[in-house]
C-alpha cells in the first residue's frame, strides 16, 4: 500500500505547509560525550550491554521541500568474546533515499584508549545473492570490556503517517532516549508499548518548534530467537503519527477513514462499455456453484490463472488493459478483483491490516500502519482472499494475517451513492483445517530383517500446503525430489530410496481435498540388529520433531502459526517366536488445560493383538497464545513429541 500512502502523503505537505525558511538542525553539533554509566547488577554479566541509546528526528518543512533529519546514537559495552566476534563489522544503514550526513565511530578500551575511525575504515560487502553492496565499519583490535561508541545522521524523506521505534533489543539497554521535534504548529501523537513510559509533550523547547520525548532506564533485553513467540507483539516500542496542522485547521490526521475514502473513490468506479465487454469475456470462463466457497474459490482462481502478479508494472491504465497484458501490479489487481465481485454481485469486505511478525495492527491508534496488506473478506463463504498470494486458494491466507486485527470495508449504498462503511475486527483462522492422519504399518511377519513399510500420511490446510502445491510451481525432476525430501522425514534416509505416490497434487486442491502421500519400502532404516535382540526406531515413523530447551528463562508468550492436529496410528507385524520386550515406554499422556478446555496434548497408548502391535498417537495444539506461565507445561507436551520421535522398541526372541 506504499505507493497510495506516499502519494496521500505529498498532497498533505505541500497543500498545508506554510512559509517558514528553513531552520537549523538542532542536533547538528552532537558529539560524543564521556559520561559514566552505572550499570546495575542484574546487567552485569550480559555478554553485551547498551549503556546508552539515543534516537531523535526532527521534521523541516518548507515550500518545496519536506525532510526528516534522523539521529542515531549508541554506547555498547563488549562483556564478552562472543558480542567481539559480533561487532567487529558495524554496519552503516542507511538506503538509497537517505543520504549520510554524519557518521562517526569510536573505540574505548579498558585502559581508557580512545581510538576515533577514519573514512579508510569503511569497507564492502556484498550480498552475492541479492547483489546489494552494504558498507561497514571494519572494527579490529577489539577486547573484553571495550566500547563501541558510534553516531549517524541521515536526512531522509518524511513518512509522518506512522511509525514504530522499537525500545528493546536482544541485550539490555541502561538509558534510552527518544525525541521527536516539529514546528510548533504541527501536533504529533504518540503510544508506548508493553509496559514503556508514555512520551511526553515540550511545549516550545526550541525555537519555534515543539517536541514529544521519553526516557526509559534498565530496559532487559528481549530474545528474539525464542521459538514460537511473535517478539514484534511484545517488544517494548513506541509508535508516533502527526496528528493535527493548526496552520489549516486540520485534524486526526492520517485516521483510516481518510485513507478508506481515497482508496474507495479510486477503485469503486462505473466501467466503461469497453470495460464491460472485455470483463464479461473474462468472467464467462467462470464455473459458477450454489457453494459460496467454491464461488470465491473460481473467482480467485480465475484472476490468479490468468493474470501474473508483477510488483513493477505500471503499464495498464484501465480493466480492458489488465487483461489484455495479461500482468498487473497490486493496485491493479484490486481493481480487477473490485470489478468481477461487483459484475457477479458477491458481497464482499475489503481488508487492511499487517502482518503479525512484521507490524501490529493496534485497533486502538489509527495510523496508516495499520495499512500494510490488503485482503478480501467474501462475505457469504465467511473467508478470506489473498490477493498476489499465487501459491493460496481460500480459504487459506498467509498465516501472519491470522490471530491479528483488520480494518474491514464494507461498500453500501446510500440514496444512490456507493460509500464505505469501516469495522475492525479480528481475522479469523478457517475452521477444521491443518490436520494431519497417519496410518503407519511396519510388516515383519515374513522376518525382521525383511520388513516392509508402508505409511499414508494426509495433511490438510496449512500443513498440506508446504507440499500440495509444490508441483504447480516446479520440473518433473524438483518435484520427485521434493517426494523423496518428504520420505526421508518419515525414517527413509538411506540411498534405498522408497516408493512415494502422491493424490490431490496442485493448489486446485489446497484446503479443498486432502494431500495423500503414500510411501512403500523396506523397513531397513528403522531396524537394527542389537546381539541376539533388535532395535526398532519406532518413532521415528512420525517424522522430525522440534524439541525446546530450557537453558534461560522463557520471556515471550507461546505464539503459534495456526492451530494444528495430529492423530496417528502405527501397526507393526511381528514374527512367530517373537515378542516385544519394553512396550510399556509407549503410554505418554501430556495434557494443558485452560479454562476447562483441552487447548494442547500428546497421548500414545497401545494394545498387543497377537503378534500385532498397534499404536494410537494424537497430538493436538488447538490455540493461537498462551501465556508464559503455561511454558513449562507447553515444553513438556512439545518434548513428549521428541521423546516419541526418539523411542526404540526391543524385539526379542520367546
Amino acid at each position: 500500500m506504499r505507493n497510495l500512502k506516499t502519494k496521500t502523503l505529498l498532497i498533505l505537505f505541500f497543500a498545508v505547509v506554510n512559509s517558514m525558511n528553513a531552520q537549523k538542525m538542532e542536533f547538528s553539533k552532537f558529539h560524543f560525550n564521556d559520561t559514566e554509566i552505572v550499570i546495575s547488577e542484574e546487567f552485569k554479566n550480559e555478554e553485551e550491554i547498551i549503556l546508552e541509546q539515543n534516537i531523535k528526528s526532527e521534521f523541516s518543512f518548507g515550500n518545496s521541500y519536506s525532510n526528516e533529519y534522523y539521529l542515531f546514537h549508541e554506547k555498547k559495552l563488549l562483556n564478552s568474546n562472543i558480542a567481539i566476534e559480533r561487532n567487529n563489522k558495524v554496519y552503516i544503514p542507511y538506503t538509497q533515499k537517505e543520504d549520510l550526513i554524519v557518521n562517526k565511530l569510536r573505540v574505548i578500551l579498558p585502559n581508557g584508549k580512545k581510538i576515533e575511525l577514519k573514512e579508510s575504515d569503511i569497507m564492502k560487502d556484498k550480498n552475492e545473492q541479492t547483489g546489494v553492496t552494504y558498507e561497514y565499519f571494519a572494527v579490529n583490535g577489539l577486547e573484553k570490556g571495550a566500547i563501541i561508541e558510534r553516531y549517524y545522521i541521515l536526512k531522509k524523506p518524511v513518512d509522518v503517517s506512522g511509525e514504530t521505534i522499537n525500545v528493546q533489543e536482544n541485550f539490555p539497554i541502561v538509558n534510552f532516549s527518544l525525541e521527536l521535534i516539529y514546528p510548533n504548529y504541527l501536533e504529533f501523537e504518540t503510544k508506548s508499548y508493553n509496559g514503556l513510559t508514555d512520551a511526553s509533550f515540550n511545549k516550545d523547547k526550541y525555537q519555534d518548534k515543539n517536541s514529544n520525548s521519553l526516557e526509559a532506564k534498565n530496559i532487559p533485553g528481549l530474545n528474539s530467537d525464542e521459538q514460537q513467540s511473535n517478539w514484534i507483539r511484545n517488544v517494548k516500542a513506541v509508535r508516533y503519527k502527526l496528528a493535527s496542522n493548526k496552520s489549516k485547521n486540520t485534524s486526526n490526521l492520517y485516521a483510516h477513514k481518510d485513507f478508506v475514502s481515497e482508496f474507495f473513490e479510486n477503485y469503486y468506479v462505473d466501467l466503461d462499455s469497453k470495460d464491460k465487454r472485455e470483463l464479461e469475456k473474462f468472467t464467462s470462463k467462470l464455473q459458477k456453484s450454489t457453494d459460496p466457497l467454491l464461488n470465491a474459490r473460481a473467482i480467485e482462481g480465475l484472476i490468479k490463472e490468468n493474470i501474473q502478479y508483477n510488483r513493477y508494472y505500471k503499464l495498464n491504465t484501465n480493466i480492458s488493459d489488465i487483461l489484455k497484458s495479461k500482468q498487473a501490479n497490486l493496485f491493479d489487481l484490486m481493481k480487477l478483483y473490485i470489478a468481477v465481485l461487483n459484475q457477479q454481485n458477491i458481497e464482499h469486505e475489503l481488508v487492511f491490516t499487517t502482518e503479525k511478525d512484521k507490524a501490529t495492527f493496534d485497533k486502538d491508534f489509527e495510523s496508516y500502519e495499520n495499512i500494510k496488506e490488503i485482503l478480501i473478506y467474501m462475505t457469504e463463504a465467511n473467508t478470506f482472499i489473498e490477493p498476489i498470494a499465487t501459491n493460496y486458494r481460500t480459504p487459506l491466507i498467509d498465516f501472519n494475517f491470522g490471530n491479528n486485527y483488520g480494518l474491514f470495508v464494507k461498500p453500501k449504498v446510500y440514496q444512490g451513492v456507493k460509500m464505505p462503511v469501516t469495522t475492525t475486527r479480528k481475522i479469523h483462522f478457517a475452521d477444521n483445517l491443518n490436520i494431519t492422519n497417519m496410518d503407519i504399518i511396519i510388516d515383519a511377519s515374513k522376518g525382521i530383517e525383511d520388513a516392509s513399510f508402508k505409511s499414508v500420511l494426509e495433511f490438510t490446510g496449512y500443513t498440506a500446503s508446504y507440499f500440495q502445491v509444490v508441483k504447480d510451481f516446479v520440473n518433473e525432476i524438483d518435484f520427485e525430489n521434493m517426494k523423496q525430501d518428504l520420505a526421508s522425514n518419515y525414517a527413509f534416509e538411506t540411498s534405498n530410496k522408497p516408493k512415494v505416490t502422491t493424490v490431490n497434487d496442485g493448489v486446485v486442491n489446497l484446503a479443498l481435498k486432502p494431500y495423500i502421500v503414500t510411501i512403500e519400502g523396506n523397513a531397513e532404516d528403522i531396524i537394527s540388529k542389537a546381539g541376539n535382540n533388535y532395535l526398532v526406531k519406532i518413532g521415528s515413523v512420525i517424522g522430525k520433531q522440534m524439541e525446546m530447551y530450557a537453558d534461560k528463562e522463557r520471556q515471550l508468550p507461546i505464539e503459534i502459526d495456526y492451530p494444528h492436529f495430529y492423530t496417528r496410528k502405527i501397526s507393526m507385524i511381528i514374527p512367530d517366536g517373537y515378542k516385544i520386550k519394553n512396550p510399556e515406554i509407549i503410554k505418554m499422556n501430556h495434557v494443558l488445560t485452560k479454562d476447562g478446555k483441552v487447548v494442547a496434548d500428546f497421548i500414545s497408548d497401545y494394545k498387543i493383538e497377537g503378534n500385532k502391535l498397534v499404536i494410537t498417537n494424537t497430538e493436538n495444539y488447538d490455540f493461537e497464545i498462551l501465556p508464559v506461565s503455561d511454558y513449562p507445561k507447553y515444553r513438556e507436551i512439545i518434548n513428549a513429541a521428541a521423546d516419541f520421535h526418539k523411542m526404540n522398541l526391543i524385539i526379542e526372541k520367546i
